[in-house]
């Protein structure tokens, strides 16, 4: 009977020690496959996180238009794009009157202004509009500072890896107008520049400009057919400056207006094709700030357009219709005008 229990005992001691685990060669089989899994599932998954960050960018920039929409139904009209004691520019070089001196003349942008249309009185309330609106970080004293460049989720877009934490990012721009940046026409657009490259543009025939006064009237053009507000991914961050490093623009960035430049850091046009700047460099120049939207969005950005409503404009739309749209009334049919 010994004999027989001590049989049994070693054949199932065999039995064990032949199912004790994984080969070398099974185990490098289940790795593979798990890595090729893993590799076809990735890109799906990226998607997915990419389309929910559209949507939600989608649903800001709506949000904005309909604030945008209040805001006129309040006044009568559209806020300006900037308020400023500057003006506009005569033959692209000299201001027509006012005085332009950033530290006493800049006032409230128009992401400021809507502020109480997009329920955000307590913050609107906190601004003092008797004081200035500093255009950068490291100009001008201001009661107003403190609250300028706090971080304000509504204008972040969640694709922009510079939109996260405490950044006082401004992805969505409003539309100053469009046209060709090299050329100075009064009819399509003012392009205030000190020599032959400028470095900065104001145009005056969109929707938005400094000191504008424009409602629905003035959309000639129609409102499905004009920009209101696009995405730009070209603000300065801090250190990003071209010349100065503690400088930095915020959502609620006055205008600059310290020369016979005109600089509206809230506002850009539809001038240089979507996405023409390049995207992974922090240090943009104020012409792509300027005369360029864009975003991180593969193939294109959103824009809200004069009714409110939201599309996604691709990168290689004809250049000439793009610029059309950037413009309130320049009377033509899309892609029918010079551009």
């Amino acid at each position: 009977m010994l004999a027989v229990w001590s049989r049994l005992a070693a054949r199932k001691a065999r039995r064990r020690s032949s199912c004790a685990g994984f080969t070398l060669v099974e185990l490098l089989v289940v790795i593979a496959i798990i890595g090729v899994l893993i590799a076809l599932l990735l890109p799906a998954v990226q998607q997915a996180r990419e389309a929910a960050r559209r949507m939600s960018c989608s649903n800001k920039m709506k949000q904005i238009g309909i604030a945008l929409h209040n805001y006129h139904d309040t006044h009568g009209r559209f806020p300006p794009g900037a308020i400023s004691g500057h003006q506009t520019c005569v033959n692209g070089t000299t201001p027509l009157g006012g005085n332009s001196n950033e530290c006493t003349q800049t006032g409230a942008p128009w992401t400021v202004l809507i502020l109480p249309f997009a329920e955000q009185n307590s913050l609107h309330d906190q601004f003092d509009f008797k004081r200035i609106f500093s255009p950068f970080s490291s100009s001008c004293s201001s009661p107003n500072k403190a609250f300028q460049f706090e971080p304000l989720e509504m204008y972040k877009c969640p694709s922009d890896p510079n939109s996260g934490g405490d950044a006082p990012t401004l992805n969505y721009m409003a539309c100053q107008g469009g046209g060709n940046p090299g050329t100075v026409d009064a009819e399509l657009h003012v392009a205030c520049a000190g020599t032959s490259s400028p470095t900065r543009y104001f145009f005056t025939n969109g929707m938005f400009y400094n000191n504008a006064k424009i409602g629905f009237r003035d959309v000639v053009d129609g409102t499905t057919n004009t920009f209101m507000v696009g995405e730009s991914m070209y603000h300065f961050l801090l250190g990003s400056h071209p010349s100065i490093a503690t400088r930095e623009t915020s959502w609620a960035s006055g205008q600059l207006v310290n020369s016979v430049y005109a600089t509206p850091i809230t506002m850009t046009a539809a001038a240089n094709p979507i996405n023409s700047a390049e995207p992974l460099s922090n240090v943009h120049q104020l012409a792509e700030m300027t005369s360029t939207f864009g975003s991180r969005h593969p193939g294109g950005c959103l824009f809200t357009l004069g009714d409110a409503s939201v599309r996604f404009m691709s990168e290689n739309m004809d250049l000439a219709t793009y610029r059309s749209l950037g413009r309130r009334a320049d009377g033509g049919p899309l892609g029918g005008v010079s551009p």
